[in-house]
C-alpha cells in the first residue's frame, strides 16, 4: 500500500500526464461520503495535536496552582500555631500574654541539666563504638528484668504501671528500658576499663598483701584501754574455747566483738592494712598480738580455722576484680574520672561557651583530690 504522502504528490503532478479510468476510480468518491483532501487531513491533525498541548498545559496549570494554595494554607497553620516571637525566636508555649520560646526552655536546661545530658550522650557513644553491639543483647536482657522489678515494687503500693512511667518522665515501658540499658552499658565499660587497666604488678603486689586462704576469724576490739582484751587472751591461753568466750562478752559493752566472719583473699582488703596483716600471718587456732587500727582502737584477732592459701594462677581473675573492687571503695570520684579521660582520648570539644566553663568546673570538682 502506498503512503498517503505519496498519493498526494502524485496528484500534484504535472497535468500533462495522462489519467487513466483506475486513477480516475481512486479519488471520486461514492454516492455515501464526500473525499476529504489529504491536505486538509493533514492539516487537521496538526491542529489537534496543538489543541491537545494547550489542555495539558491548562491542566498542568490548575494543579500547580492547587498545591500552592494548598502549601499557603499549610504554611499559614504552621505559621499560627508557631508565632515567633519580636527577636526572631518560635514560641514553644504561651499563656495569656506570656510565651515562653524554644530558646528559653533551651537556655533553662543548659543552665541546670544540660551538661548531665550532654555527657551521657557523649559517653554512650564512646561506649557503643567500643563494644560495636556485641553487650546489646546482655544489656537488653538486663534492662528488662531491672524495669520488671522496679514497675512491680511500684505497682505494689498500688499505683499503675503507667503511673510509674509518667512519674519518672518516661513516655512508657519501652523508654524507660532504654535508659537502664544505658545505664548497663555504661556501667560496663566502667569495669572492663578499670580490669584492663590492672597491671601484672599490682596483681603481684595484692596476692603478696593479701593472698590467704578461706579463714574463720574473731575479731575483738576496745577503744581506750586494753583491760578486756588482755583478759580475753589470756583465757585463749588457758584453752578456754571460743565460743564461751564470745558468750561472756557479747554483754560487755567495753568490748567489740566480730564473731565468725570468714575472710579470703577477695575480701580481705575491705578491712584495714592493720587487720588484714594481722589476719594473713595468724595460723588456726591461734591469735595475734594487741595492735592498734585507727579505727577500731586497740584490736586483737583470734583464728579459728584456716584453708590452705590458693596459687596466685588459679585465682588471678578474683584477684583483679578484688583489685577493682578496692579501687571503687578508695576513690568515690573513680567513675568520673574515667569517663573525663575516656573524653579527652576521644578529643572533646565544646562549642557553647556555657557548656564549656561548665564542664571545666565539672572536671575540677571531680578531680582536685588528684592535685591534694
Amino acid at each position: 500500500m502506498e503512503k498517503k504522502d505519496n498519493k498526494t504528490t502524485k496528484l500534484n503532478k504535472s497535468k500533462s500526464k495522462k489519467v487513466t479510468k483506475k486513477d480516475i476510480k481512486k479519488v471520486v468518491a461514492s454516492k455515501d461520503e464526500v473525499k476529504v483532501p489529504e491536505e486538509e487531513i493533514i492539516i487537521k491533525k496538526i491542529t489537534e495535536k496543538k489543541e491537545r498541548k494547550i489542555k495539558v498545559c491548562r491542566r498542568d496549570i490548575i494543579i500547580a496552582v492547587i498545591f500552592l494554595v494548598i502549601g499557603a494554607v499549610v504554611s499559614f497553620l504552621m505559621f499560627k500555631r508557631a508565632p515567633r516571637l519580636k527577636n526572631g525566636e518560635q514560641v514553644a508555649v504561651s499563656i495569656n500574654k506570656y510565651s515562653v520560646s524554644e530558646q528559653d526552655i533551651y537556655n533553662d536546661i543548659r543552665t541546670n541539666n544540660g551538661l548531665n545530658s550532654v555527657l551521657r550522650m557523649i559517653d554512650l557513644q564512646i561506649v557503643k563504638n567500643y563494644y560495636k553491639g556485641s553487650k546489646d543483647e546482655e544489656a537488653q536482657k538486663n534492662a528488662e528484668e531491672q524495669a520488671e522489678t522496679y514497675v512491680k515494687q511500684y505497682t505494689n503500693y498500688g499505683y499503675t504501671e503507667e503511673q510509674f512511667y509518667a512519674y519518672y518522665g518516661f513516655e512508657n515501658k519501652e523508654a524507660f528500658i532504654e535508659v537502664l540499658k544505658g545505664d548497663y552499658l555504661l556501667d560496663s565499660y566502667f569495669e572492663d576499663t578499670l580490669k584492663n587497666n590492672v597491671s601484672d604488678d599490682e596483681i603481684n603486689s595484692y596476692y603478696e598483701k593479701y593472698g590467704i586462704g578461706k579463714k574463720v576469724v574473731y575479731i575483738f576490739s576496745e577503744k581506750n584501754s586494753t583491760e578486756n582484751l588482755d583478759k580475753i587472751r589470756a583465757s585463749l591461753k588457758k584453752g578456754t574455747s571460743i565460743d564461751k568466750i564470745v558468750s561472756k562478752y557479747e554483754k560487755n559493752t567495753s568490748v567489740v566483738m566480730n564473731p565468725k566472719v570468714e575472710i579470703d583473699y577477695a575480701s580481705i582488703s575491705s578491712y584495714s592494712d592493720e587487720v588484714a596483716s594481722y589476719v594473713k600471718k595468724t595460723n588456726a587456732s591461734s591469735y595475734s598480738k594487741i595492735f592498734n587500727d585507727s579505727t577500731l582502737g586497740n584490736v586483737f584477732v583470734y583464728v579459728d580455722s584456716a584453708e590452705e592459701t590458693p596459687s596466685k594462677d588459679d585465682i588471678k581473675d578474683s584477684i583483679v576484680n578484688a583489685i577493682v573492687e578496692k579501687k571503687k571503695t578508695d576513690d568515690g570520684e573513680l567513675y568520673f574520672k574515667i569517663f573525663i579521660e575516656e573524653r579527652k582520648k576521644n578529643n572533646i570539644k565544646f562549642f557553647d561557651d556555657a557548656y564549656s566553663k561548665q564542664y571545666d568546673k565539672y572536671v575540677e570538682s571531680h578531680t582536685k583530690s588528684q592535685d591534694n
